[in-house]
């Protein structure tokens, strides 16, 4: 699952090596606004592993990824997401990306519909 929050991008997939989800990040500092912002992550320890495709990840039990997705919808605070990164410092280096996404996806909608 792609997550593209106010705290940053996420990809989050169950970890086939255990029973626990690996939520990986391409930017350190997108890791680190989760723990900061949802302290029950705080026990969870940032591995790098640069040869890996996304170099950041936290390991996070089932119970905490289900608590994140609460947490994550009850922080929606704006009507337009490109607007609301484009305001926040720590992620405007971000919205030529997500625009990219955005238009690669309108591509998609009108080509299928």
């Amino acid at each position: 699952m792609w997550l593209f929050t106010k705290y940053g991008f996420y990809s989050i997939v169950k970890d086939s090596n255990s029973a626990h989800y690996k939520c990986r990040a391409r930017r350190k500092k997108d890791l680190v606004n989760l723990i900061s912002n949802f302290k029950y992550l705080s026990e969870y320890e940032i591995h790098c592993d640069k040869k890996a495709d996304y170099h950041y990840r936290i390991f996070i039990s089932q119970n905490h990824f289900s608590m994140l997705m609460l947490s994550i919808s009850n922080t929606v605070d704006y009507s337009n997401f490109k607007d609301s990164i484009s305001k926040n410092k720590d992620q405007v280096n971000k919205v030529d990306h997500y625009s990219e996404v955005w238009e690669t996806m309108y591509s998609y909608q009108i080509k299928n519909t």
